[in-house]
């Protein structure tokens, strides 16, 4: 009986629609989301649009307005609102796909570059990752990376994950990084449940010998640079554009405030921030 009206309803949704295109779509949207819905027989551009996209994304002046449009059957819609919502739905879609497609690419790029990672990983955007040959990288579950400016909403460069000969890199499970860059010549160890802004820089080396006979002696190579292992314990929120260097351990639940940079170890349950940081709270 249930899957008789979920057919009865894709029938009057696709009798309803007035193009051939929308049609299609109407056909592709409403099986996908049916199950969610089984009582919805809205066939309308709003009433697709309510039933794929939240509020935050279609930017409602309210809530009541996007949850249930159907049962408001005095709503009026602009001219305006009526080519929005179709963009709208194009737009989410697209997303899908890229996000299917992306994953799929860095799932490979990871194999390739010898990574072990887990279950449920997701990546939109093209990310750069280089594991050296001897370096080793562990990612956990349900890992998120967002990559470009087109996918994030703060604009950054992108993520790139680097491993030298000789470094470790250990991400947990639950976490998500936008157009972060790690860089782990030594051993760079992330925890679960941690966020990482957009542009945010992780450094376990200085890149550079402190010394200046070396470093300006035309011989300078990343051996030469000075070494440190960091640790970011779990439930970490590290804000936009923050940098985190060399021989740090942030504590567990600590916020890292944007455009920080933290070069002392943080204590677990504080907020810090500045250049250098400092304990706000």
């Amino acid at each position: 009986m249930k899957r008789n009206a979920q057919k009865r309803c894709i029938r009057i949704a696709v009798m309803r629609a007035d193009h051939s295109w929308k049609t299609v779509m109407f056909r592709f949207l409403l099986k996908w989301k049916l199950k969610q819905y089984p009582r919805r027989k809205e066939t309308s551009w709003r009433g697709i649009a309510n039933i794929l996209i939240p509020a935050h994304i279609l930017n409602l002046e309210t809530a009541n307005e996007h949850i249930f449009p159907c049962q408001r059957t005095n709503t009026k819609i602009s001219s305006h609102q009526m080519f929005r919502y179709p963009y709208k739905i194009l737009k989410i879609c697209s997303l899908h796909a890229a996000t299917a497609f992306w994953t799929a690419y860095t799932r490979l790029v990871l194999r390739l570059n010898g990574v072990q990672f887990g279950k449920k990983l997701k990546a939109v955007g093209r990310p750069i990752v280089n594991v050296s040959i001897g370096g080793k990288a562990f990612f956990g579950r349900n890992l998120y990376i967002r990559t470009g400016v087109r996918y994030t909403e703060v604009g950054a460069a992108g993520s790139r994950i680097l491993v030298g000969p000789q470094g470790t890199l250990t991400i947990g499970d639950n976490v998500g990084m936008s157009n972060a860059t790690i860089v782990a010549d030594q051993s760079v160890s992330i925890g679960s449940h941690v966020l990482i802004g957009g542009g945010v820089q992780i450094f376990d080396t200085n890149f550079h010998s402190t010394d200046t006979s070396v470093r300006t002696g035309g011989n300078e190579t990343r051996k030469d640079a000075r070494k440190a292992p960091v640790v970011i314990e779990d439930n970490v929120f590290i804000g936009t554009n923050a940098i985190i260097c060399k021989g740090v351990t942030i504590g567990r639940n600590s916020i890292v405030a944007a455009g920080s940079v933290v070069v002392k170890t943080i204590p677990p349950n504080e907020i810090w921030g500045g250049n250098p940081a400092q304990k706000l709270s």
